[in-house]
């Protein structure tokens, strides 16, 4: 009941968000927003929002390879886009997608559930690294353009960035040594979780060429979003070079971290700041995410309505062994 709370709230913060942000920068930027989506342009963005997350699935089937598990790309690819899907409309679930993913492995090629929720936990751990290389580069130029802001968020910012990038560090590092991170911060540790850990300390080490073979998907991935973020702002009529286009995800990617379905309002507010800090104008980022969700929701509906399937399928056959369980226990009780 409080994660159907938690998600009406954020949903209704997001609306609010935008409706504000719509209403301070105009509302004639949606129908320009709409008229850029619907002709070539908007196919082009679309085109490599599906790229972005082929290279992902991708990304995940290679890492599969590495823990041992063959399956087919079209067949991986269905099960990562319907748990991307569900994690885009739906974060505030924070580990909804993971657990699906690891679901489907378990029940589709009897993949053990340590080895799923390690492939699942090792594709996101590759992401943010290549997510934090975009967002140092990214915030750097932004601050050496408009200048540093006030000395607080500074420090706000810098503190920050480096305890994710040192909790990072820490991971590859006692990764590389072998040694428990489950043990190192749990004393009643589970037996699940340290087998978890077991694969994916096992996955990321320097002589394993599918780890550098999946950190490279990674960079490819977010060489790809860059490319569409300075496309995209080219279409809408700015010159700007690679690097602004780099604050412009980074920034992004700080939206995320606001748990509202799709980042509704979240992403027009902080691109609406970004945009006029650079000098490309508040009204062009609101465009800008506008046409990115545009792209992304087509693509995630789609997403969504193969998770709906896949999870009722799912659902459906574990009813089904429970009802056979039973009958066989009741004749074996009966025949004793």
């Amino acid at each position: 009941m409080k994660k159907v709370l938690l998600a009406i709230t954020s949903f209704f913060i997001g609306v609010a968000l935008f409706v504000w942000v719509s209403k301070n920068i105009g509302w004639h930027e949606i129908k320009k927003a709409l008229l850029i989506f619907a002709g070539w342009q908007g196919i082009a963005v679309f085109v490599l929002t599906v790229l972005i997350e082929v290279i992902g699935g991708l990304r995940w089937k290679s890492i599969l390879k590495g823990l041992g598990v063959k399956a087919s790309f079209s067949e991986l690819f269905r099960y990562y886009l319907a748990g991307s899907s569900f994690a885009y409309f739906f974060p505030m679930s924070v580990i909804g997608d993971e657990v699906f993913m690891t679901c489907m492995l378990k029940e589709k090629k009897a993949v053990p559930w340590p080895k799923g929720m390690a492939s699942a936990a090792i594709d996101r751990i590759l992401e943010l690294t290549a997510n934090l290389v975009v967002i140092f580069f990214g915030m750097m130029f932004f601050f050496l353009t408009i200048g540093f802001l006030q000395a607080r968020i500074r420090m706000i910012y810098i503190l920050a960035f480096i305890s994710v990038v040192v909790a990072v560090i820490f991971l590859y590092f006692k990764s590389f040594k072998n040694e428990s991170i489950v043990r190192y911060f749990m004393q009643n540790e589970k037996e699940q979780l340290l087998e978890v850990e077991k694969e994916v300390f096992g996955f990321l080490k320097p002589k394993n060429n599918t780890m550098w073979e999946g950190l490279g998907l990674s960079f490819l991935r977010a060489g790809i979003i860059t490319f569409r973020a300075w496309l995209l702002i080219v279409f809408l009529g700015k010159t700007i070079s690679i690097l602004p286009a780099l604050s412009v995800l980074g920034f992004s990617y700080l939206a995320l971290l606001l748990p509202i379905p799709a980042s509704l309002g979240s992403h027009e507010a902080v691109q609406a700041f970004a945009f006029e800090a650079l000098n490309l104008g508040a009204g062009t980022g609101m465009v800008y995410v506008m046409v990115i969700r545009g792209a992304e929701v087509i693509l995630y509906l789609a997403g969504l309505i193969i998770f709906i399937r896949l999870s009722m399928n799912l659902l459906k056959t574990n009813i089904i062994k429970k009802i056979e369980d039973f009958i066989n226990k009741t004749k074996g009780i009966t025949q004793s």
